[in-house]
């Protein structure tokens, strides 16, 4: 299709009365606007292709700049969302460094930057839990709820289930709940394995289930206990019942088990999926260190990558 502009030919040469209108420019807000709608659900993979586009059709040397660099930070956001830390902060910080002091970024060098010294903590860890992965955790299964993935939610969800009992039970207690020989408390060691002896498992590691039974009757973990007992809202339909902490782990851990997640054939369902998110937030809050901050400084919100966005709108 071609467009075309015609002038009054009273008030025009006959040169002058017909010209071609160029495409470019609706075809670049047409592709803006893609990118936004693309935002609420953290499609990166989406976001990185009209990048490209813009920067193949502006007719601005400006924003095929900023389109190519912006293209690079999504593909960065991309591989993070796939939890590739490794590849996320090695390309982020490439990027950063270009960034890094320019009086146009203004804000978003600042926002790379956090997110530079963030991937930098996950980038090492590989079987240990730390905060700053369990968080990451957090974050990523609510851009999984944002796309309507509840089932990949509810598996994120008992990652941190899992991932904050063994945290506890290393950081406070000294149990390597991976391999119980590697623990640095001797005592506790041998209290923890006498459990497992008992409930017939193996010595060397303790899962979920029992990590927990150890926390709350060999250890005798007042806090974790406490925090068992806390009233939280669970999705009920259209309402908001209260019960606590305690009650919706279990009941999660059996939609878990029934659902396609682990043993059966059943389909997660959105109430489970926020259940979940509510459960791990609040487990995040309570029983890690600083929890709460971490939670509030996570750098890779919407907030962040709208600001990426109306950069290149206005590039």
């Amino acid at each position: 299709m071609r467009l075309w502009q015609v002038k009054n030919p009273d008030l025009s040469s006959p040169e002058e009365r017909i010209r071609e209108i160029q495409l470019n420019f609706l075809e670049e807000e047409n592709s803006l606007s893609r990118i936004r709608r693309c935002l609420p659900e953290f499609l990166f993979g989406v976001m990185v292709n009209e990048c490209r586009r813009l920067q193949e059709i502006s007719v601005f040397s400006s924003r095929r700049l900023a389109a190519e660099l912006v293209a690079d930070i999504f593909e960065a956001y991309r591989k993070w969302d796939l939890l590739k830390y490794r590849e996320a902060y090695e390309k982020l910080a490439s990027i950063e460094r270009r960034w890094r002091a320019t009086r146009d970024a203004g804000t978003i060098a600042e926002s790379l930057r956090k997110q530079v010294d963030y991937l930098k903590r996950l980038e090492p860890e590989k079987d240990k839990e730390t905060p700053h992965n369990l968080v990451d955790i957090y974050f990523n299964a609510q851009r999984c709820f944002a796309r309507r993935a509840y089932a990949d939610v509810l598996a994120r969800f008992w990652r941190i289930f899992e991932g904050v009992v063994y945290y506890r039970l290393r950081e406070k207690w000294g149990i390597e709940p991976r391999n119980l020989s590697e623990s640095s408390s001797a005592q506790n060691r041998e209290a923890v394995a006498t459990l497992n002896k008992t409930l017939n498992k193996s010595r060397d590691m303790l899962d979920r289930a029992t990590g927990i039974k150890a926390l709350k009757e060999v250890l005798k973990d007042k806090e974790f206990i406490q925090i068992l007992e806390l009233e939280v809202n669970a999705q009920r339909s259209n309402s908001v019942q209260k019960m606590k902490l305690a009650k919706l782990l279990d009941e999660l851990t059996e939609k878990r088990h029934a659902s396609v997640v682990a043993h059966g054939m059943k389909p997660v369902s959105e109430e489970d999926a926020v259940n979940g998110l509510a459960a791990a937030k609040t487990l995040l809050s309570n029983l890690l260190p600083d929890g709460d901050a971490l939670l509030a400084s996570y750098p890779l919100q919407r907030a962040q990558i709208e600001q990426l966005i109306d950069y290149l709108a206005k590039s």
